[in-house]
Parts: C-alpha cells; structure tokens; sequence
C-alpha cells in the first residue's frame, strides 16, 4: 500500500482513488484521467450486417437430368452423404479424403481439357484426368497465394455478404462429376460457390 500512496499526483493515481470525478462513456462511468476514457472515441456501434445463412449446402437436385446413355457413368460414383464429403474435405489438397473423392470422377480443374479436345482421347490423356497427384503450375500456386486476398477485396465491396470454406462438392444426379469450389457465398440468406 505505501508503493501505491507513493503514486499520488500521476496519473495512475486514478486506479487507486475513489474520490476522482466521472466521466458518462459508451462503457459506463469511467473516471477522468483514465486511459479508458480516451479510447471511448474509437468505439462504433456494431450493426448487424448478415441475416441467418440458412441453407449453405450447394449441392441441391439439377434442374436437368442425366440421359439415359450417360447414366452408366453414375455407378460405381454414387456419394454416400454428398454434404458430410463437402464438409471432410474443406482442407481440400492437404486432405486424403479430398484426393480419395477426386479419384474416380471428372473435375471442374479439367472440365477445360475436356471440352476443348478435338482428337480421339488417349490413354495417357484419361490418365492426366484422373490423376492423384497434386498439380503444379504456376497460376495455380499464383491464385493459392493471392485467394485470401482476394476474398477480403471482395468482402470490403459487398458488406451484407459473408463466406464459408468449401470441399469437394459430388451431385449425385451427375456423380461423376466433382468441382472443389473456392469458398461458399452468402448473401441475405441465399448460398452459392466462389471460384477466384
């Protein structure tokens, strides 16, 4: 206590003494001299800016179907619990379950390959599709680096929206299929996939 007396005249004195006037703060009574009291300035009232994100899951039922010819495809694909692998493989790369999933079925990441073939396929060329291996290029580890960023700039634009990890995302109406977004987007309760 005599360390504490020997604080009188500085201001650290207002810890100790209960006869300093008060100031009304955002924080309640503080006293004059406090620290406290000063950083009151900086507070803003905190507005809600989200609603309830509802429903996230973007794996819902197709508006189209799969004819008749490509229906074989589905087999030996069929997901299990199509949300729970969304949710297991949010590490996505850094996941085996990721590369488990990815295994049998066509991805979004060759999709392009796919489409833009023009000579009969090869074996070396199904094989590059279903590879197990990490791809590594120089605009992949470019957008890796950068998606974070990106995301805030997005966010900084758009207040009322908020965004959610992704896995591996199987329609079982297409279970051949997969993509691994790079986020899930809400926006006054309506989700939807994020590709940077």
């Amino acid at each position: 206590m005599f360390h504490l007396s020997s604080l009188k005249g500085t201001p650290l004195e207002c810890r100790i003494a209960t006869n300093i006037p008060k100031v009304s703060t955002p924080l309640g009574d503080v006293q004059i001299g406090s620290v406290l009291s000063y950083q009151t300035k900086y507070l803003r009232e905190a507005k809600q800016i989200t609603q309830d994100c509802g429903n996230t899951s973007v794996t819902r039922a197709s508006p189209i179907c799969l004819p008749d010819e490509l229906k074989p495809l589905n087999q030996n694909t069929k997901c299990t619990d199509p949300c729970d692998t969304e949710v297991q493989t949010r590490n996505q790369a850094l996941s085996d379950h990721w590369f488990q999933e990815r295994k049998n079925r066509l991805t979004s990441s060759n999709f392009g390959k796919v489409l833009s073939r023009k000579s009969k396929p090869s074996e070396k060329f199904m094989n590059s599709l279903f590879s197990r291996n990490a791809v590594k290029a120089k605009p992949l580890e470019y957008g890796k680096r950068h998606e974070k960023i990106a995301k805030e700039k997005y966010l900084e634009l758009y207040l009322s929206r908020h965004l959610h990890e992704c896995g591996f995302v199987v329609n079982n109406d297409f279970s051949f299929l997969g993509a691994s977004p790079d986020g899930k987007l809400c926006d006054n309760g309506v989700c939807g996939i994020v590709e940077i």
